[in-house]
Protein backbone atom coordinates (compact mmCIF):
# COMPACT_ATOMS: atom_id res chain seq x y z
CA UNK A 1 0.00 0.00 0.00
CA UNK A 2 1.07 3.67 -1.17
CA UNK A 3 1.76 5.88 2.09
CA UNK A 4 -0.74 7.93 2.67
CA UNK A 5 -0.72 11.93 4.23
CA UNK A 6 -3.71 13.29 5.97
CA UNK A 7 -3.69 16.56 7.53
CA UNK A 8 -6.07 18.43 9.93
CA UNK A 9 -5.66 21.97 10.36
CA UNK A 10 -6.84 24.02 13.63
CA UNK A 11 -7.46 21.40 15.76
CA UNK A 12 -7.36 24.20 18.70
CA UNK A 13 -10.85 24.56 17.01
CA UNK A 14 -11.80 20.83 17.49
CA UNK A 15 -14.69 19.62 19.34
CA UNK A 16 -14.37 17.09 21.49
CA UNK A 17 -16.53 14.22 19.01
CA UNK A 18 -14.03 15.22 16.28
CA UNK A 19 -11.22 14.44 18.57
CA UNK A 20 -12.92 11.24 20.40
CA UNK A 21 -12.99 10.10 16.82
CA UNK A 22 -9.31 10.89 15.87
CA UNK A 23 -8.14 9.05 19.11
CA UNK A 24 -10.55 6.17 18.14
CA UNK A 25 -9.19 6.06 14.76
CA UNK A 26 -5.43 5.96 15.77
CA UNK A 27 -4.64 2.64 17.18
CA UNK A 28 -6.21 1.05 14.28
CA UNK A 29 -3.72 3.07 12.02
CA UNK A 30 -0.98 1.97 13.63
CA UNK A 31 2.28 0.40 12.07
CA UNK A 32 -0.29 1.22 8.54
CA UNK A 33 1.45 3.81 6.13
CA UNK A 34 -0.64 6.39 7.35
CA UNK A 35 0.88 9.92 8.86
CA UNK A 36 -1.10 12.13 10.42
CA UNK A 37 -0.89 15.69 10.53
CA UNK A 38 -2.67 17.67 13.21
CA UNK A 39 -1.99 21.94 13.22
CA UNK A 40 -3.06 23.73 15.83
CA UNK A 41 -1.94 27.63 16.94
CA UNK A 42 -0.50 28.48 20.16
CA UNK A 43 -2.45 31.14 22.50
CA UNK A 44 -5.36 29.22 21.39
CA UNK A 45 -5.59 25.84 22.74
CA UNK A 46 -8.61 23.61 22.97
CA UNK A 47 -12.17 25.76 23.88
CA UNK A 48 -12.56 23.17 26.17
CA UNK A 49 -10.80 21.28 29.48
CA UNK A 50 -12.07 18.27 27.97
CA UNK A 51 -11.09 18.64 24.39
CA UNK A 52 -7.14 19.82 26.08
CA UNK A 53 -7.44 16.33 28.00
CA UNK A 54 -8.04 13.90 24.50
CA UNK A 55 -4.98 15.86 23.00
CA UNK A 56 -3.12 15.25 25.82
CA UNK A 57 -4.30 11.27 25.66
CA UNK A 58 -3.76 11.03 22.26
CA UNK A 59 -0.53 12.83 22.01
CA UNK A 60 0.79 9.81 24.68
CA UNK A 61 -0.97 7.10 23.26
CA UNK A 62 0.43 7.59 19.96
CA UNK A 63 4.25 8.38 18.15
CA UNK A 64 3.52 12.61 18.32
CA UNK A 65 6.54 15.23 17.38
CA UNK A 66 5.42 18.61 18.41
CA UNK A 67 7.05 21.19 15.62
CA UNK A 68 6.28 24.32 17.00
CA UNK A 69 6.06 26.97 14.49
CA UNK A 70 6.91 30.57 14.33
CA UNK A 71 5.30 33.94 12.28
CA UNK A 72 7.59 35.31 9.56
CA UNK A 73 9.71 38.00 10.70
CA UNK A 74 9.69 41.72 8.92
CA UNK A 75 12.33 40.64 6.90
CA UNK A 76 10.97 37.52 5.51
CA UNK A 77 7.71 38.99 5.09
CA UNK A 78 9.81 41.52 2.80
CA UNK A 79 11.29 38.47 1.05
CA UNK A 80 7.75 36.51 0.39
CA UNK A 81 5.94 39.62 -0.90
CA UNK A 82 9.28 40.53 -3.13
CA UNK A 83 9.05 37.02 -4.35
CA UNK A 84 5.17 36.17 -4.97
CA UNK A 85 4.12 39.55 -5.44
CA UNK A 86 7.26 41.16 -7.34
CA UNK A 87 6.89 44.27 -5.52
CA UNK A 88 8.74 45.80 -2.70
CA UNK A 89 7.02 45.98 0.94
CA UNK A 90 8.60 49.09 2.92
CA UNK A 91 10.02 48.23 6.40
CA UNK A 92 7.14 50.18 8.22
CA UNK A 93 4.76 48.07 6.51
CA UNK A 94 6.75 45.23 7.08
CA UNK A 95 7.18 45.37 11.22
CA UNK A 96 3.36 46.28 11.31
CA UNK A 97 2.49 43.18 9.28
CA UNK A 98 4.60 41.15 11.18
CA UNK A 99 3.00 42.10 14.35
CA UNK A 100 -0.63 42.84 13.66
CA UNK A 101 -1.02 39.64 11.41
CA UNK A 102 1.43 37.49 13.60
CA UNK A 103 3.85 36.71 11.00
CA UNK A 104 1.08 34.73 8.95
CA UNK A 105 2.04 34.46 5.18
CA UNK A 106 -1.41 34.18 3.56
CA UNK A 107 -2.84 37.04 5.69
CA UNK A 108 0.23 39.27 4.66
CA UNK A 109 -0.07 38.48 1.00
CA UNK A 110 -3.40 38.58 0.86
CA UNK A 111 -3.26 42.19 2.91
CA UNK A 112 -0.51 43.17 0.12
CA UNK A 113 -2.55 41.79 -3.03
CA UNK A 114 -5.55 44.20 -1.80
CA UNK A 115 -3.23 47.18 -1.80
CA UNK A 116 -1.76 46.52 -4.85
CA UNK A 117 -4.88 46.06 -6.83
CA UNK A 118 -6.27 49.20 -4.78
CA UNK A 119 -3.33 51.08 -6.16
CA UNK A 120 -1.57 51.61 -2.86
CA UNK A 121 2.37 51.47 -3.16
CA UNK A 122 3.51 48.64 -0.68
CA UNK A 123 6.80 50.74 0.28
CA UNK A 124 4.97 53.58 1.79
CA UNK A 125 4.91 54.11 5.54
CA UNK A 126 1.33 52.63 6.95
CA UNK A 127 -1.59 54.59 6.82
CA UNK A 128 -5.13 54.61 8.26
CA UNK A 129 -6.73 52.16 5.33
CA UNK A 130 -4.20 49.42 6.12
CA UNK A 131 -4.84 49.71 9.29
CA UNK A 132 -8.78 49.62 8.59
CA UNK A 133 -7.50 46.29 6.38
CA UNK A 134 -5.63 44.68 9.59
CA UNK A 135 -8.87 45.03 11.68
CA UNK A 136 -10.70 43.51 9.38
CA UNK A 137 -9.30 40.32 9.57
CA UNK A 138 -8.44 37.92 6.48
CA UNK A 139 -12.02 36.31 6.10
CA UNK A 140 -13.42 39.63 3.56
CA UNK A 141 -9.54 39.69 1.58
CA UNK A 142 -10.49 35.93 0.93
CA UNK A 143 -14.24 36.73 0.41
CA UNK A 144 -13.05 39.63 -2.00
CA UNK A 145 -11.00 37.50 -4.27
CA UNK A 146 -13.21 34.17 -4.41
CA UNK A 147 -16.58 36.58 -5.59
CA UNK A 148 -14.45 36.93 -8.59
CA UNK A 149 -15.20 33.57 -8.96
CA UNK A 150 -18.46 31.68 -11.02
CA UNK A 151 -20.83 31.10 -8.78
CA UNK A 152 -20.95 27.17 -9.84
CA UNK A 153 -16.97 27.27 -10.21
CA UNK A 154 -16.90 28.02 -6.77
CA UNK A 155 -19.18 25.27 -6.12
CA UNK A 156 -17.13 22.74 -7.45
CA UNK A 157 -14.09 23.79 -6.28
CA UNK A 158 -15.51 23.92 -2.74
CA UNK A 159 -16.72 20.19 -3.36
CA UNK A 160 -13.57 19.04 -4.95
CA UNK A 161 -11.21 20.80 -2.39
CA UNK A 162 -12.72 17.88 0.02
CA UNK A 163 -11.65 15.28 -2.51
CA UNK A 164 -7.98 16.90 -2.59
CA UNK A 165 -6.10 16.78 -5.64
CA UNK A 166 -6.26 15.36 -8.60
CA UNK A 167 -10.33 14.89 -8.35
CA UNK A 168 -12.57 13.41 -10.58
CA UNK A 169 -14.77 16.34 -12.33
CA UNK A 170 -17.40 14.19 -12.88
CA UNK A 171 -17.32 12.64 -9.29
CA UNK A 172 -17.54 16.40 -7.78
CA UNK A 173 -20.11 17.27 -10.56
CA UNK A 174 -22.06 14.30 -9.16
CA UNK A 175 -22.20 15.14 -5.11
CA UNK A 176 -22.84 18.70 -6.37
CA UNK A 177 -25.84 17.94 -7.89
CA UNK A 178 -26.88 16.09 -5.19
CA UNK A 179 -26.09 18.54 -2.40
CA UNK A 180 -28.72 20.52 -4.49
CA UNK A 181 -31.24 17.92 -4.93
CA UNK A 182 -30.86 17.68 -1.09
CA UNK A 183 -31.16 21.12 -0.39
CA UNK A 184 -34.52 21.73 -1.96
CA UNK A 185 -37.58 22.09 -0.07
CA UNK A 186 -40.08 19.25 -0.64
Amino acid sequence: ARPIAIGLDDLQLADADGLEALRFLSPALAGAPVWILGAYRTGTGPRTEYALGLLAALAAETSTQDLPLRGLEAGELRSLVRNQLRDELGESLAALLAGRAGGNPLFVLEIAHSLQRDGHPLEAEPYPEIEAKLAQGIAPLLARRLSAIPEQALRLLCAGSALGNPFDTAIVEAATRLVELVAQPA
